[in-house]
């Protein structure tokens, strides 16, 4: 499983790189579009918006395993052992839960936008479950490690039992 879940991990980190390259390019091109014809892609602040949205959500599982993420470590950082390792679990429980309502009320905001049929109230009248779909599946992700992390942590404090008793 764990596998599986590194190679989530891997694919939307890539995607998320990949995202920022698209931006970059279409911004680029609608800078040169309007240095040199005076005329901007109508589609590009819009699209580079969506785009950035997947980027965020695509990146969360990967920039999370490689520790990347903004932390507050004061205080864990100056515990050691089975203490650090329960704040770390409890603080793994709680972001696993909130990710999880994260999820079950994203894919219930898609579901509405598809079945209302949203669409963007722009030139391009985007369809608006296409950028809202990166939402879910970047947080399923996310979740994924974030449960796989949870499992390592009540691993690591059960071997740690086991060891003190032993």
């Amino acid at each position: 499983m764990d596998h599986a879940i590194r190679r989530m991990e891997d694919w939307s980190g890539r995607a998320s790189a990949f995202l920022i390259f698209v931006i970059m390019i279409l911004v680029t091109v609608d800078v040169l579009s309007r240095g040199i014809w005076r005329k901007s892609l109508v589609f590009a602040d819009e699209y580079a918006g969506y785009l950035f949205v997947g980027v965020v959500f695509l990146g969360l599982a990967h920039t999370s395993r490689s520790g990347a993420h903004i932390g507050v470590d004061l205080i864990v950082g100056r515990l050691q052992g089975v203490r650090k390792a329960v704040i770390e679990l409890l603080a793994n429980m709680l972001v696993l839960t909130y990710v999880t309502l994260l999820v079950w009320f994203s894919i219930r905001f898609l579901l509405n936008t598809i079945a209302v049929g949203m669409r963007s109230s722009t030139v391009m009248h985007t369809p608006m479950f296409i950028p809202q779909l990166l939402v879910p599946v970047g947080l399923c992700i996310f979740g994924l490690h974030l449960l796989a992390s949870l499992i390592r942590n009540i691993s690591a404090l059960l071997a740690w039992g086991k060891e003190s008793r032993a």
